[in-house]
């Protein structure tokens, strides 16, 4: 998602609403995804899917520093805290306080 999220900001001569919407299609969809499956998933591929969720929220907010869109990686970060699968995450909350020093 990541590198599609480069290519896209690449192709649209550095503007970022076309990265920006790759990163939100792919979180929307693994949030849907994790949502409606947890229950009966299998707990390691639970926590596998939870933690490739962070890991997308985070890759987004890196998009947003390289850009300097410092007030849009606060947001992205607020956003992902609002996300009950992603509010447990310590790695979540080491990213967010790494960036916030």
């Amino acid at each position: 998602v990541a590198a599609e999220a480069q290519a896209a900001l690449v192709a649209n001569n550095m503007l970022p609403e076309r990265a920006r919407q790759v990163f939100e299609a792919a979180l929307l969809d693994l949030t849907d995804n994790v949502s409606e499956t947890k229950d009966g998933m299998d707990p390691a591929d639970l926590a596998a899917a939870k933690l490739s969720l962070v890991n997308l929220w985070i890759e987004y907010t890196k998009l947003e520093r390289q850009l300097k869109q410092w007030k849009q990686a606060v947001q992205v970060f607020e956003n992902a805290s609002a996300e009950p699968e992603v509010r447990d995450s310590t790695d979540f909350w080491l990213a967010y306080a790494s960036y916030c020093r």
